[in-house]
């Protein structure tokens, strides 16, 4: 009983939360693309003010187990009031400036107001540009795991895949010597380098160096490589091609690295300890597919995730959970664990993902079903949902999340061990001007 508020402070950190953009994308009638290519720093000399404004209301009723004809639900109101203002100066072809300031609900001094991209561009050459200050970079051609990604500030949420994640302060050189190669070059900053109570310096920085090649048959790979000194050094690689003469795209992701940056609880209950794994070798990998049938507008990911460090101990996640609830008594200096050591603690997982849109001839009538499984509990969470809009600035959508597991399996926890929820969704997107 002493750590039921543990676990629950723990499935507020593990929680998969609704899709914060459009749950259904758009069927593109385009042929399969492969990878898109790295944009042009800088393309024409242009000015662009701009805003969007984003709602969302969400309902929500949960139960704690699938009798929910006997029992009462707890409910919840979810609100979503979100806006996005945005500026592109681009005096000439050679130089530009990007602004994006995010506001967003609920409203506070420290947290409303966020500048989400703040950068300058410039061109040295045809061949050679630069972008300098806060910016968006992603690695790798994973949809729904980021283990190629060593820039983001924020995790992905394997349940909300197309987010867009927040980057940090950086310097970023691309050198194009020729249309089918690319090298990108990062020089970063992120808060998590920087040790508590210090500025921040040179030492802190994080380095990376990416090449990207168009292959012969079409698509892309990659080859990467990040350091820095506090953190195991990883090398990155990665492909992605559209099969010939089919509607599918396949995709993967690798990385090796020189040691673990995650704690890894050892002994038994309660002699409970973590330690950390700096000599030894670790390796990740995703393989993936997307699938398009245009006849019945239907898409289709699905999507495979191996870590080699992770755990093949089906009762890993309940030691892990009750140590870190433990932690959170004693100094934050005294501290092992972080959020980060809960995120997908397990070696294997999957994912898919389904939708078709204009059902039966209607315009804007959609239905999805997303799926996410760890393998070793085992634990799953399934969520289908149906959604339609009259304008296509305005959004309704009815789903249900089912959780599967025992009651400290992973997505159990994420939901706050509701094996049941039922929700409603009243959404409207305005491009302000």
């Amino acid at each position: 009983m002493r750590f039921r508020l543990f676990f629950l402070f723990v499935a507020s950190v593990l929680v998969a939360q609704v899709n914060e953009e459009d749950f259904f994308e758009d069927v593109k009638e385009a042929p399969l693309q492969a990878a898109d290519h790295q944009e042009s720093l800088l393309e024409q000399k242009s000015w662009r003010l701009g805003g969007v404004l984003k709602t969302r209301i969400e309902p929500v009723f949960f139960w704690k187990d699938l009798d929910w004809l006997s029992s009462r639900p707890d409910d919840a109101i979810s609100l979503q009031f979100q806006t996005d203002f945005y500026l592109d100066a681009r005096p000439d072809r050679n130089n530009g400036v990007y602004a994006k300031v995010r506001t967003a609900y609920p409203y506070n001094l420290e947290n409303s107001v966020k500048i989400f991209e703040l950068f300058t561009d410039f061109r040295l050459t045809e061949e050679l540009g630069f972008r300098f200050g806060k910016q968006v970079a992603t690695w790798g051609y994973s949809r729904f795991y980021q283990i190629a990604d060593v820039f983001s500030l924020e995790p992905k949420d394997p349940a909300n895949p197309t987010a867009e994640l927040e980057g940090p302060f950086a310097f970023k050189t691309v050198w194009t010597p020729v249309d089918a190669l690319q090298t990108e070059g990062l020089l970063f900053l992120k808060p998590a380098f920087v040790p508590p109570n210090q500025l921040p310096r040179a030492e802190h920085l994080g380095y990376a160096l990416r090449l990207r090649a168009l292959l012969p048959w079409g698509g892309e790979t990659l080859l990467g490589g990040f350091y820095q000194k506090d953190l195991s050094p990883r090398l990155t690689v990665g492909a992605i091609s559209a099969l010939p003469g089919l509607n599918v795209q396949v995709f993967s992701d690798g990385v090796f690295s020189w040691g673990s940056d995650r704690r890894f609880v050892v002994g038994q209950w309660p002699l409970l300890s973590t330690e950390k794994r700096t000599q030894e070798w670790f390796a990740s990998a995703t393989a993936g597919l997307m699938y398009q049938h245009r006849d019945w507008k239907m898409t289709l990911y699905a999507e495979y995730l191996f870590q080699s460090w992770g755990s093949d101990r089906s009762d890993y996640l309940g030691d892990l959970v009750l140590l870190y609830g433990m932690e959170q008594m004693l100094p934050a200096n005294q501290r092992t664990l972080t959020p980060d050591d809960l995120r997908l603690p397990y070696r294997h997982y999957a994912s898919g993902f389904v939708q078709w849109t204009d059902l039966f001839e209607i315009k804007r009538l959609g239905f999805s079903v997303l799926g996410l499984m760890n393998f070793i509990e085992p634990s799953a969470t399934v969520e289908p949902a149906l959604s339609w809009g009259p304008t296509d600035q305005i959004l309704f959508q009815g789903g249900v999340r089912l959780a599967w597991g025992k009651d400290d399996s992973e997505f159990v926890l994420r939901q706050n061990k509701n094996r049941l929820s039922v929700y409603l969704q009243a959404r409207l997107g305005v491009q302000l001007f």
